[in-house]
């Protein structure tokens, strides 16, 4: 009994003094491992999580591995825990929220504006998607709705979806943002289709289509400065 005290009080002081360096200095001078480390603490409360966290990064080999992996291949992990796993597997649905959000302030006056959020947006995703952000009145954002992701073609995308996305919150007009996985930001014959489809939807509902902005790894595209819209 003695000894796991002992132990307890060796993992407490361990995780005291990381707070301490956190509070100080943030978590710049942190190696992926012990920011891994810090964020299971409200998980797993009664272990080690230094040792937990130098086998999630030797598993995935970074911290992005880390947030990408499945809820299954995390469980493999000895001595993990069910909310620690649920935690990790969100990662990066929460910072593809936070990267969303900020459609919400920020006045999108032109389709290079609109690229710059885009970049911000999709940066780190590894999975082609379409967002279509809604604007109100003097171009306030009133909406933003993620239509297709992974496997999902852009042309398949419901016409009921892409409806009720600008219906009911006063959008006056829309943009479509879309990732290309690679370094071409070039449409496919799919994407005009499907950029010509949602036009005419959007135009009969009183919305105008403002842009369709098709980011890749390297450049953006954009239909109405190409003549496409």
């Amino acid at each position: 009994m003695k000894e796991k005290g002992e132990k307890e009080s060796v993992h407490a002081d361990h995780r005291q003094r990381m707070r301490e360096r956190i509070a100080h200095g943030g978590i710049e001078g942190l190696s992926d491992h012990e920011v891994l480390e810090y964020l299971l603490y409200p998980f797993i409360p009664r272990k080690d999580t230094n040792v937990i966290a130098h086998e999630l990064i030797e598993r995935f080999s970074s911290l992005d591995g880390v947030a990408h992996a499945t809820p299954a291949m995390l469980r493999q992990i000895k001595g993990i825990t069910e909310n620690a796993v649920l935690f990790l597997s969100c990662m990066t649905d929460i910072g593809d929220r936070c990267r969303k959000s900020r459609a919400f302030s920020v006045y999108f006056r032109d389709s290079f504006t609109v690229a710059q959020y885009a970049f911000e947006l999709f940066g780190g995703v590894r999975e082609e998607r379409v967002y279509i952000v809604c604007l109100g009145g003097s171009a306030k954002t009133v909406a933003s709705v993620l239509l297709a992701r992974g496997d999902e073609i852009a042309c398949d995308v419901p016409e009921e979806l892409v409806l009720a996305s600008v219906t009911g919150n006063k959008t006056k007009s829309a943009y479509l943002l879309h990732n290309h996985v690679g370094d071409s930001a070039l449409p496919s014959h799919r994407d005009a289709e499907f950029t010509s489809c949602v036009k005419e939807l959007l135009s009969g509902a009183g919305v105008t289509l403002n842009d369709h902005i098709i980011i890749s790894d390297k450049s953006f595209y954009s239909f109405k400065f190409n003549g496409l819209l």
